[in-house]
């Protein structure tokens, strides 16, 4: 019996030194900067607003914002009505999307990368004039 309770022990010590040495290997990691730290409130990184549309906004209306064959409901933004459509309103078609067309962004992208996404799309009309 009195081994059974000291495999236990050794057990529980192995896991509580391996979890201790996982932390400290992550935390060194943070530290130096070789891995991305989970623990703290880092700022994301700065996109410019062609990355971000890129990544976000160019598949459903063009790579320049003249719309897209593949997805013939997202109106062009640099041509037609759309094209009118000022910073502000913009932003927030951005965050709450449009009902069964265009999802929301909010929660998804920054204040700051809606913002700077909405500017894109105005120096996209200006380039297409």
């Amino acid at each position: 019996m009195r081994q059974r309770g000291s495999a236990k022990v050794w057990i529980l010590a192995w896991l509580a030194a391996s979890g201790i040495a996982l932390g400290g290997l992550i935390g060194i990691g943070c530290a130096i900067g070789a891995n991305a730290c989970p623990f703290g409130d880092e700022a994301p990184q700065a996109m410019t607003g062609e990355e971000i549309w890129l990544a976000n906004c160019a598949l459903c209306h063009g790579l320049d914002g003249g719309g897209s064959e593949q997805n013939p409901g997202a109106p062009s933004l640099v041509s037609g009505p759309s094209a009118g459509i000022a910073v502000a309103e913009l932003i927030s078609t951005i965050e709450r999307g449009s009902v069964g067309l265009m999802p929301r962004f909010e929660g998804k992208l920054s204040d700051e990368q809606i913002r700077i996404v909405a500017e894109y799309v105005v120096e996209l009309r200006e380039e297409g004039s």
